[in-house]
């Protein structure tokens, strides 16, 4: 009888970026040659009571939340049932309904771990869920920006990391992450810790060659596909690309990001302001939140990506996976986690210096032309078939 994986999925299913990365790793799972050793099961928060309630009361008790203890007028929809429907559609689509669905509220999970009591949990994040759970840390963005949290948040990031040194193992997504445990939690042991191996996503979606819908620049751009949060560094792209137009550069620029995301108020109205000032109001656009076909079809007809992160959990966040899938060239910060990718389409710049983005941005066709890319299908597969052989290893030995 083969040992089954549960995957709490909800841990995932509150932010895109969640969203993407779990969908990436069963992608991989099913490009692995051992697949047929386990029997992975995904539990939703979606189809049962609970988080039909959650859907229709969560507006209305996060809106008291914010009103009575920040005095401020927000209300947001229940996250997880946005990601859940995605991934859901993902598995029974694009996955041919590769994996079983277990559709279960994240508070009645004492009955899945009943009933499935001896397999293997996944992931552990802030309790342990049995002896044979598997943890999972983030990332430390707490330790490094410590402005960017309240003291109570860091206090409650390292004490849920803590709690998980007791666990056999504990996965993260690159070895920076790694280090880092180490460093900031001596309780840890480096044997406990297993590095998820670099992978580009993979997508089969058929691009269009040209974007004519409106609201789309229908020439040449580069392209930012981030949140609009304090660490991903906006700021540095539209300096870099300030001088870029003064100087005569022809090529526009696109942020896509959710403009609705309470988090990312402050920032984009930062973005916007910036724009309107340096009048590049013609040559920017902001998308907002638009669907994935959308934003893949958008940076596939760009000229690059560009990622000018502070910090990451995993090697250049999801939207470098996504440029890598399709060969596109990359412009990305050089901070330590970013080198840990395995892509040849690679252009650095230093994050805290916009004059040296700019250099790029302004000799870029030159530098794409002088260099010796490629897009190596067969080293994707293989890396995308490698991270697949990890996970289930990870997964079914003891």
């Amino acid at each position: 009888m083969n040992k089954k994986i549960i995957i709490f999925a909800n841990y995932f299913c509150a932010w895109d970026g969640g969203i993407d990365l779990l969908k990436h790793w069963l992608t991989c799972i099913t490009r692995s040659s051992k697949k047929k050793k386990i029997d992975v099961l995904l539990v939703l928060p979606k189809s049962n009571f609970t988080s039909f309630l959650k859907l229709i009361l969560h507006p209305f008790l996060f809106f008291l939340k914010k009103f009575i203890f920040e005095n401020k007028f927000i209300f947001k929809k229940w996250p997880y049932w946005h990601g859940a429907k995605e991934i859901e559609n993902y598995v029974l689509n694009d996955l041919k309904n590769s994996f079983n669905i277990i559709y279960s509220d994240y508070s009645q999970k004492n009955k899945v771990l009943k009933k499935y009591r001896g397999n293997i949990f996944f992931p552990s994040i802030e309790e342990i869920l049995t002896e044979n759970s598997i943890g999972y840390v983030f990332d430390f963005q707490h330790e490094y920006f410590k402005d960017f949290f309240s003291k109570n948040e860091i206090f409650i990031r390292r004490n849920k990391i803590n709690k998980l040194s007791i666990l056999k193992k504990i996965i993260v997504n690159s070895k920076k992450t790694k280090e880092d445990l180490l460093k900031f939690h001596k309780n840890f042991k480096e044997n406990q810790i297993y590095v998820i191996p670099f992978a580009p996503s993979d997508t089969e979606l058929k691009f269009e060659k040209k974007m004519n819908r409106e609201g789309f620049f229908k020439n040449e751009f580069f392209i930012v596909c981030n949140k609009f949060w304090k660490h991903k560094n906006h700021k540095v792209v539209l300096e870099a690309f300030r001088v870029y137009k003064k100087k005569g550069g022809r090529k526009n620029l696109i942020f896509t990001g959710d403009k609705n995301d309470y988090k990312s108020k402050d920032v984009l109205h930062k973005i916007e302001k910036y724009i309107l000032r340096h009048n590049l109001s013609e040559f920017i656009k902001i998308t907002g939140r638009i669907s994935k076909r959308d934003q893949l079809n958008l940076m596939f007809n760009s000229k690059a990506l560009i990622q000018p992160t502070l910090f990451e959990g995993g090697p250049g966040g999801g939207s470098v996976y996504d440029a890598i899938s399709m060969g596109k060239n990359i412009i990305i910060s050089n901070i330590d986690i970013n080198k840990e990718i395995k892509y040849d389409k690679l252009l650095f710049f230093d994050p805290n210096n916009y004059n040296s983005l700019y250099k790029i941005l302004d000799n870029f066709e030159i530098r794409v032309s002088k260099s010796k890319f490629k897009n190596n299908f067969k080293e994707k597969t293989n890396l995308r078939k490698k991270c697949g052989n990890f996970l289930i290893k990870t997964f079914s030995t003891k």
